[in-house]
């Protein structure tokens, strides 16, 4: 999950239960998933237990003595105050029993020139000490590439069984869409407002560099070209970004953009509001897996998505289930947007791919690969 997004990493906009009924898979590796039940990495890494019918513990003091293999979620900030701490508590349950990896919001460039060696050198260790790591996009892997080989930036792929230094069993699994139980969403139409005031909203947590700041010059834009835009931001704050969005409200107001902040909402007040804005944008500017999109998705809506690498990867994934656009001509599409309003919403017959069960059956594949020297029988 999640560019940096932890903690940016967002919530789903679906309920955490799985959408099919759990298997009882005893042979699974056992889940250890620390950190708050709401962040997106926690969510997606129930969801995709409770799909395979796996053990979940909160922390790696839990995991039964006789566990044959475990399986983290792993972003450094879920894991550690600290890259180092992050490392060092994964590498030390990797040594206990053959544990694989999922890991999260790679160390990207933009990281900073003091956190980001420090990030890299962590995620090095952290893939090197597992048995296997799962990233959740082709550019996730590249990203990874980068940092097993010592690099700044993404790099060529390394195979499909190593990495470029015979590094970690490394395997892509994308991000699932889960959608709620019951039928498949439709679009909905939207009463005109008395006021005629429209949105243009963001959702998940809220922190700098993804896309609030461009959403508010688009919105100040079109209302130039006579749309009266609010922007809103289905969330919260990300821990320690609070005085960012007090900051952001500030901007919004000297601009004379209307801009609100939800606060958290719970899953059904998520979904619903994921239903009833106008012009949903998803402008992360550095992301390499994104949760919020895929709620987007799974609410039926089409979001923009700012143009990049891993968008445009989505969008072969989910053909017609993006609009991508670039920073310099957002207000322009989100005026398009406004004047047609069926653009916004997945057309019929466009389906969202990869659910749930595809990505559980491409872990247990995974598994099968790269714990059977280890264990018995792997499901």
């Amino acid at each position: 999950m999640p560019t940096s997004s932890t903690p940016t990493a967002t919530r789903t906009a679906t309920r955490t239960t799985a959408r099919h009924a759990p298997r009882h898979r005893p042979d699974a590796p056992v889940h250890v998933v620390p950190g708050p039940t709401g962040h997106g990495v926690a969510v997606y890494a129930r969801q995709l237990a409770a799909e395979l019918g796996a053990t979940v513990v909160d922390d790696e003091q839990q995991v039964p003595r006789d566990a044959s293999s475990a399986h983290l979620h792993v972003t450094d900030r879920m894991w550690g105050a600290s890259p180092e701490q992050a490392a060092q508590r994964v590498v030390a349950l990797c040594g206990q029993r053959p544990t694989t990896l999922t890991l999260h919001d790679l160390p990207q460039p933009h990281d900073g020139r003091t956190l980001h060696p420090r990030r890299r050198q962590a995620y090095a260790a952290m893939a090197r000490a597992a048995t296997g790591v799962v990233v959740s996009s082709h550019h996730e892997r590249r990203l990874l590439d980068a940092v097993l080989a010592g690099g700044p930036d993404g790099g060529p792929d390394g195979g499909p069984d190593g990495g470029p230094d015979g590094g970690p069993d490394v395997e892509v699994v994308p991000l699932p869409c889960v959608r709620p139980n019951g039928p498949a969403p439709r679009p909905r139409v939207h009463s005109p407002r008395p006021d005629g005031r429209r949105t243009l909203a963001l959702a998940g947590w809220f922190y700098p560099g993804k896309g609030h700041l461009p959403a508010l010059g688009a919105a100040a834009a079109a209302q130039r070209r006579g749309h009266t835009v609010d922007v809103l931001v289905l969330g919260r704050p990300a821990p320690g970004h609070e005085q960012d969005a007090t900051a952001l409200v500030e901007r919004a107001r000297r601009i004379g953009v209307r801009l609100e902040v939800t606060g958290w909402l719970e899953d059904d007040d998520l979904h619903a509001a994921l239903r009833s804005v106008d012009v949903p944008f998803a402008g992360h500017r550095n992301v390499s897996a994104s949760g919020s999109v895929n709620s987007w998705l799974a609410a039926g809506r089409r979001p923009l998505v700012r143009r990049g690498p891993y968008f445009e990867e989505m969008a072969r994934l989910r053909p017609g289930t993006l609009r991508l656009t670039g920073i310099g001509s957002l207000a322009g599409a989100v005026v398009e947007a406004l004047e047609d309003p069926a653009s916004t919403w997945l057309a019929p017959g466009v389906g969202v791919g990869h659910d749930l069960g595809d990505a559980a059956r491409a872990y247990r594949e995974f598994w099968e690969r790269v714990l059977a020297p280890d264990r018995e029988r792997v499901a």
